[in-house]
């Protein structure tokens, strides 16, 4: 059992096809009640995206004007 487990490639590249990646992103959106999900492979990805996303948020939302987030 864990022979077969350890033969199957479980985390990838988004940059490489996986044949497993679109049901369970579909799983995961219908688990949470979300529309699209990003998958990432490190800690790294997801402080980058959430530091996109805020940035996005502040332009849109709270009316920040563009290259002003980032300023201390």
């Amino acid at each position: 059992v864990m022979q077969d487990q350890a033969a199957t490639l479980t985390l990838t590249s988004r940059a490489f096809y996986n044949n497993v990646l679109g049901e369970y992103e579909e799983y995961i959106t219908k688990l949470f009640g979300y529309d699209k999900v990003l998958p990432m492979n490190t800690g790294v990805e997801a402080c980058e995206s959430a530091v996109k996303l805020a940035r996005r948020w502040a332009y849109d939302v709270k009316g920040v004007k563009e290259n002003e987030a980032v300023k201390n």
